[in-house]
Formats: C-alpha cells, sequence, structure tokens
C-alpha cells in the first residue's frame, strides 16, 4: 500500500468537502491532474486524455484500496452517485504519510478553484491545464483553439473561457 498516495486523495476529499463541494471520483481525478499539469506539487499518479479529461486509472486503483480498508467510503447522493468520504481509517493515512504544508496548500487551491462548478466546467479546466502542460501551450487563443479540436462538442466559447480560467489560475499561482 502506498499511503503517500493515499495521504493526497483523502486530502483532496477533505478539501472538496471544506470548500462547499461533494466529491466523486471525478472531482478527485481531474483535481489530481489539474495539480499535477500547474505545478503545484509532486502528482505520483499517470494520467490519460480521454473524451471526458484527464483520467488516472491509478487513482482509480488506490481508491478501491482505501474503500478495502475504509480510509474512504462511498455514499450515495439523490444527484451525484458515489460522493467520497474520509472513511473510519483515515487517521491511519495521516499518522502514516503526513503531507507537508505546501502540498496540502496546493490541493486546498486546486479544490477551492474546482468547486462549486459543473462537472463539465472541472472536465474543461482539467483538460485545458493537460494541454497546457503536456503540450507547452500558454496563450489562452491557441489553448482554446487546441482545446475545442479535442472537444468539438465543446462551443469555441466554453473553450476560451477554459483556456482563460487556466491562465488567470496560472498567474495567481506564479503571483502567490
Amino acid at each position: 500500500m502506498n499511503f503517500r498516495k493515499h495521504s493526497l486523495l483523502l486530502t483532496a476529499i477533505e478539501e472538496f468537502h471544506s470548500h462547499g463541494e461533494m466529491p466523486t471520483g471525478i472531482h478527485i481525478h481531474k483535481a489530481m491532474s489539474f495539480a499535477q499539469s500547474m505545478d503545484l506539487l509532486e502528482v505520483p499518479f499517470a494520467f490519460i486524455l480521454y473524451k471526458h479529461g484527464p483520467y488516472s486509472v491509478d487513482i482509480e486503483f488506490e481508491l478501491d484500496q482505501m474503500r478495502s480498508y475504509s480510509a474512504v467510503v462511498a455514499g450515495k447522493n439523490p444527484f451525484l452517485s458515489q460522493v467520497l468520504r474520509v472513511g473510519s481509517n483515515g487517521d491511519l493515512v495521516r499518522k502514516k504519510a503526513p503531507l507537508q504544508f505546501c502540498e496540502v496548500s496546493g490541493i486546498s487551491r486546486v479544490c477551492a478553484f474546482l468547486s462549486k462548478r459543473s462537472l463539465i466546467q472541472v472536465d474543461l479546466f482539467a483538460t485545458a491545464a493537460w494541454i497546457s502542460y503536456h503540450e507547452r501551450i500558454s496563450n489562452p487563443e491557441q489553448l482554446a483553439s487546441r482545446l475545442h479540436s479535442l472537444k468539438p462538442f465543446i462551443s469555441k466559447q466554453d473553450a476560451i473561457a477554459g483556456g482563460l480560467a487556466v491562465s488567470q489560475f496560472d498567474q495567481m499561482r506564479l503571483a502567490g
């Protein structure tokens, strides 16, 4: 078991809850990818880009493992299935692999940014950040064009908004 990975995921779950969001696995995938793409912390998960944005088989495996020993529990919600919550063994994870302040801070910033947004927006922002990071596209217009070419079902206006949001987040990150 990799308690460091579990601690990162657990922190993301907690941070989403602290910002008023009921996180699903989708939120966790996108938040970890976004944190990696924005160079906020070292994220030990590999991501692939698919129709609905960055996805990590690693994260899915780790969340399943965390459920197996009750570090995380998944509850039903009338509007969202599988809302993730800290389980009875969450403290075990924190003791085995405490995170540094800068890691918690980075995860908190990402969760605050993504919270209270639709899953479509969360996907859009995570995909725009992935493109920026992996394809080294920083110009918002070029980023929007590439985003729209990968996701033609996203309007050009939404693609531009996604590119601008990622650029603004990056400017805030660099400023402090």
